[in-house]
């Protein structure tokens, strides 16, 4: 156990990780557990809490759209399913809500990039005093 200068012991806790509000349905509490536990137990704060459940709701109604267009095709009675349309909005609100929470590929990469460290004037000294062999001597 760590201790600090002072003596006293230091017990770490370990982060809670958000839970289901009670109020999602069986299916939406699944994709909610889904998203929490897929990242890092400090990704999500208790204000993250609206946002990750839309991000469950629309994943749910993104689903439920998919399996009626695969049950009952793209097309019904020679007219584009409403269900294209509920899959289409439930997707972009989908992205919407992975691009809010940081979630995205492209939000983890930005977050592992570092920032370049500024040369120092002493290395730019030395960079500049070195010859790259094109001078006329």
């Amino acid at each position: 156990m760590p201790r600090t200068p002072a003596g006293v012991n230091v017990v770490p806790i370990a982060p809670q990780r958000l839970r289901p509000p009670a109020k999602l349905s069986e299916a939406e509490r699944a994709a909610f557990a889904d998203i929490v536990c897929s990242a890092d137990a400090t990704q999500f704060a208790p204000s993250d809490m609206t946002l990750l459940v839309g991000l469950a709701r629309a994943i749910v109604a993104e689903d439920l759209a998919v399996a009626h267009l695969e049950s009952e095709g793209t097309v019904i009675a020679g007219k584009l399913s409403p269900w294209v349309t509920a899959k289409e909005k439930a997707h972009r609100e989908t992205i919407a809500y992975i691009h809010k929470l940081r979630l995205s590929p492209m939000a983890r990469s930005h977050a592992l990039l570092k920032p370049e460290r500024a040369m120092s004037a002493y290395d730019r000294l030395a960079m500049e005093m070195e010859s790259d062999g094109d001078e006329a001597h």
